[in-house]
């Protein structure tokens, strides 16, 4: 996926281990495409494989967590003395599947698509499905078979937190189909640092930041903010900073105090700035802002608002037009449970759609007291917005510095996986010094 993954650097940490006298760890691609990260232990006492997995996952990334522990009685050696590596034995993947079997029709349904995907002849309901040598790519294409299968949805969340026949079970039987709509969304819950809050684009909803998760530091929880009116029918905020306010009350239900790192993305990155100065209006730190292509309305829509009327129907056509993209490729549904969203659920997106369109037209920032980090996407501009000049209209709003950061991409496009990977490293070398 991108990422670095020394095997000696994961050795020196289970060598720390008690219960471990020698170990290897290797990269191994038994079947085509199947490239599974792989450690040998010769223990000196009883140890399971969830601790080991554990042991690493506290002391490194997740990327460099094993996914499968293989105990031997002794590493082997070439006569050189060196590791053989090619007289390690493969590991068996069918003799981890050990677990009870299935006590429901949907626990059973879950077994066999399990097996399916990760080609064994039989997996129990209490089997883990990373343990069993599923990767990301493999977790992609469980969720969808279960989607073609089931014809419910599962997110990557969810498998990541319950990765078992039976936990996927109980998830799908007890998640209501509003979690993914409510205003404050985990996408990844784990970590001790302060977390980045996600602000929705236009449309109100954050489900296209959980890509950011494969790129920036395990240890850094994730959650997207999203619009009010998209889980149940509920009252609309009448302003930017009714917005604001709101969303800071649902961050500090799960970090109290600051600092608070902030991510914005189009219209995003404008409420995210307000909720940067309203933070600060109450005596809280604002960590990072970070704003992904996204500018504050001009002077000339908020002071003649009849000009505004005029561009709004032709911005309305264009994000028609991307909300019905959005349905179907970030819901990620095609055809099938495509009535789900066409119904009451797309009547509230539209009504939250146009609420946020114009709430951000009539908006004017507060000024920020600190940076901004903005990227610029250098595709698609319009010829009076070239990309050097864009820092400049958030200058009256900002008295700190303003480091602009360039994407060779369109502004539509700064959410796919190639340009998230550079956005989360530049957001990642930013979080570190804030941290220092």
């Amino acid at each position: 996926r991108g990422f670095r993954i020394e095997p000696g650097e994961i050795e020196a940490v289970l060598s720390g281990h008690p219960a471990v006298d020698q170990v290897a760890v290797v990269m191994r691609e038994d079947q085509p495409g199947h490239r599974h990260l792989v450690a040998y232990l010769v223990p000196h006492q009883e140890i399971g494989a969830a601790e080991i997995r554990a042991f690493v996952a506290g002391r490194l990334p997740e990327y460099m967590v094993p996914a499968v522990v293989v105990e031997v009685a002794e590493l082997p050696l070439t006569a050189n003395g060196k590791l053989d590596r090619a007289a390690l034995p493969a590991p068996d993947f069918g003799a981890l599947a050990t677990g009870r079997g299935p006590r429901t029709a949907v626990e059973e349904r879950l077994c066999a698509l399990f097996a399916e995907v990760l080609d064994l002849a039989r997996v129990g309901a209490d089997d883990g499905f990373f343990d069993l040598g599923g990767d990301s790519l493999l977790a992609m294409r469980l969720i969808a078979r279960i989607r073609e299968v089931l014809g419910t949805e599962l997110n990557v969340r969810t498998l990541f937190a319950e990765p078992t026949p039976a936990g996927v079970a109980a998830s799908l039987e007890t998640r209501g189909e509003d979690d993914d709509f409510d205003v404050l969304l985990p996408i990844r819950t784990e970590g001790t640092r302060p977390a980045l809050f996600c602000v929705h684009p236009v449309e109100g909803i954050s489900w296209r930041y959980t890509g950011l998760a494969d790129h920036l530091p395990a240890d850094l929880p994730i959650y997207g903010l999203q619009a009010r009116g998209l889980a149940r029918t509920e009252p609309l905020p009448r302003t930017v900073a009714d917005m604001a306010a709101d969303y800071f009350e649902r961050i500090r239900s799960v970090q109290p105090t600051g600092p608070y790192h902030l991510l914005g993305w189009s219209l995003g990155g404008v409420v995210a700035h307000a909720l940067a100065t309203h933070i600060q209006a109450r005596g809280e730190q604002v960590g990072l802002l970070a704003i992904l292509d996204g500018y504050p309305a001009s002077t000339a829509v908020r002071s003649r608002p009849e000009d505004g009327r005029e561009v709004m129907p032709k911005v309305r056509g264009k994000m028609d037009q991307r909300l019905d993209r959005m349905i179907e490729q970030v819901v990620g549904r095609g055809d099938v449970g495509r009535g789900d969203v066409d119904g009451e659920r797309l009547r509230r997106i539209r009504s939250v759609l146009d609420n946020t369109m114009r709430l951000g037209a009539e908006f004017t920032p507060d000024v920020l007291h600190g940076d901004l980090l903005l990227f610029v996407a250098l595709l698609d501009r319009l010829p009076s917005q070239p990309a050097a000049e864009a820092p400049t209209l958030w200058r009256p709003y900002v008295d700190g510095r303003i480091d602009g950061h360039e994407i060779s991409g369109a502004h539509q496009e700064l959410m796919q996986a190639e340009h998230l990977a550079e956005i989360a490293r530049v957001i990642t070398e930013k979080l570190a010094r804030h941290e220092r």
